[in-house]
């Protein structure tokens, strides 16, 4: 019999691509539509923007925000992007998530929340790098309806560097969620198993009627 498997599938923020003339935007996963998210660009707290889905190659691939004033599209300073994670939880074990466009040591923070439109109270992480992150791993899944990702900009001298700068903008990357519900194939094999095994008693348990018998 095999054990329950997990599949990754992504959750492309990129399609729609451009500006889509949307603040809020559904995204489900590749090929299972019962993982997705719900995506709200916010110009700042309670008051939204449009998103904007980028993919332009390299780094530069991910959701963003249209009124980007720099004219990239991305989440700048002062912005944020709200995703609403409530339809994933105890359908995923991992949900990996990234930052793109971070190559001029742009700093980034992702906060929990239950009020929706508002950045909420609990830094979750923050650093500067493009590396990939579990939403699961970074606190809060389970707590929080909510998880924003913002932009501080660039700067250098710790935290009062990033207060003082007022420029610098990121991409939040594609989601890669991992199923922690077996997929339709697995099932059918783990019933063909218990099938074969059902099989296997009742033979035996002919064999040893026959044998009492004699």
């Amino acid at each position: 019999m095999t054990s329950a498997a997990s599949a990754a599938v992504t959750i492309d923020f990129t399609n729609p691509s451009g500006n889509f003339g949307l603040a809020t935007q559904k995204y489900t996963a590749t090929g299972n539509s019962s993982l997705f998210v719900v995506a709200t660009g916010y110009a700042m707290a309670g008051s939204k923007t449009n998103l904007y889905g980028k993919r332009q190659g390299g780094d530069e691939i991910g959701l963003g925000l249209n009124a980007d004033t720099s004219r990239q599209h991305e989440i700048y300073r002062g912005a944020f992007v709200q995703l609403n994670v409530t339809d994933l939880f105890g359908k995923v074990s991992s949900a990996l998530f990234h930052f793109g466009s971070d190559t001029s040591n742009e700093q980034w923070e992702v906060y929990g929340s239950n009020s929706d439109g508002q950045l909420g109270d609990a830094l979750l992480y923050g650093i500067n790098d493009e590396a990939n992150h579990d939403l699961l791993g970074i606190g809060g899944w389970g707590k929080y309806t909510y998880y924003n990702f913002r932009s501080l900009g660039t700067g250098t001298g710790g935290l009062a560097g990033y207060a003082n700068s007022k420029t610098g903008n990121v991409l939040l990357g594609n989601l890669v969620l991992t199923s922690a519900v077996p997929e339709p194939s697995t099932w059918a094999m783990m019933l063909l198993g218990l099938g074969a095994i059902g099989m296997v008693v009742r033979r035996r348990r002919t064999g040893l009627m026959v044998q009492t018998a004699q």
